[in-house]
C-alpha cells in the first residue's frame, strides 16, 4: 500500500512541474501518474474519471518516457 501525502502541479513558462510525496513509490507508479494527468489535460480523461484511476476503479494512462520526467 503506498500513500500520497502531496501533489503540486505548476507552471514554469513552457514546463508543468509535478511534485508528488508519498511513503514509497511503485515501478513506473510516477511515469504513469503523469501519463494519466497529461491525459486529463489534453481533454481525453475527465477529472472525474481521474478519480475512478485513483480509487482503482479505472486503469490508469500509459507511462510517459522517463527523459519526459526529469
Amino acid at each position: 500500500m503506498r500513500e500520497i501525502y502531496r501533489t503540486q502541479v505548476t507552471r514554469e513558462d513552457a514546463r508543468v512541474l509535478i511534485e508528488i510525496e508519498a511513503n514509497a513509490f511503485l515501478y513506473r507508479m510516477v511515469r504513469r501518474i503523469v501519463g494519466t494527468l497529461i491525459l486529463v489535460g489534453k481533454g481525453t480523461l475527465s477529472v472525474e474519471q481521474f478519480r475512478q484511476v485513483l480509487a482503482k476503479q479505472r486503469r490508469a494512462g500509459q507511462s510517459v518516457p522517463p527523459q519526459d520526467c526529469v
